[in-house]
């Protein structure tokens, strides 16, 4: 009882860390592009689209007692290192395109943001 109230603990610690994290991470983005949020919106796309369930699956493996938390940390930092080059690639390429979307803020604002 006590090992699974510190596992719930950990992973309640490390899903807020997370959160304010990328809470922060955004609102710089948001606040330095200035662009209705067009580039804080792509980046979300990107990450939901590469990055999504690498965390999650992390975590639930963690607490399946199938990966010590080192590992579980190691598999996120190379999944989400993976899933977010290959996100940074794609949102180059689809930059190369004449997009609505795109023409709305200066192409500086995405490559900041990517």
């Amino acid at each position: 009882m006590a090992s699974s109230i510190q596992d719930s603990v950990k992973i309640f610690i490390s899903r807020a860390v997370t959160l304010v994290g990328s809470l922060g991470v955004q609102s710089c983005l948001a606040w330095s592009l200035g662009t209705d949020g067009r580039g804080l919106l792509f980046a979300i796309l990107l990450g939901l689209i590469f990055v999504v369930g690498c965390d999650i699956a992390s975590v639930y493996f963690v607490a399946a007692k199938r990966f010590s938390i080192s590992e579980g940390v190691t598999y996120t930092l190379i999944y989400g290192g993976v899933g977010s080059g290959i996100a940074i690639l794609v949102g180059l390429l689809v930059m190369q395109f004449p997009l609505v979307f795109l023409e709305k803020a200066s192409s500086t604002s995405f490559f900041l943001l990517l």
